[in-house]
């Protein structure tokens, strides 16, 4: 069975078509661009790395002013207080490796100087 369409039906059909396709795009065209900007938050951050980056480069001048004057059991505890404060900062992390294998190094030297390396051989 064919069902017949009037006229009026036909062009309300079209006129509700028409005006859900215009709706969107006069919104659309209303719409104006604004250009992403940073947040605040990236920006302290970045702020934040910088001051970072300052606060260990004064702790690895300072325990490399203790190893210059050959204190080097100070810059390991030096080096081992900066890295529980920044544990992930690898610069930290090479100079305690450092200290801590000078002064390794340094012990035995000075365990073998200070004492004789053979016994004295006793004369009848």
């Amino acid at each position: 069975m064919r069902f017949r369409v009037s006229a009026f039906s036909r062009s309300l059909v079209r006129s509700l078509i028409l005006a859900a396709l215009f709706v969107p795009v006069q919104v659309i065209s209303a719409q104006t661009f604004v250009a992403p900007t940073m947040p605040a938050a990236v920006e302290q951050v970045s702020v934040a790395a910088e001051g970072l980056s300052a606060i260990i480069g004064g702790l690895l001048e300072k325990g490399r002013s203790l190893e210059v004057t050959g204190r080097w059991a100070d810059a390991l505890s030096h080096y081992e207080a900066a890295l529980h404060e920044h544990p992930e900062d690898q610069a930290l992390q090479a100079r305690f490796d450092l200290a801590r294998l000078t002064g390794e190094v340094l012990g035995s030297v000075l365990s073998l100087v200070s004492s004789p390396l053979r016994q004295p051989v006793q004369q009848p």
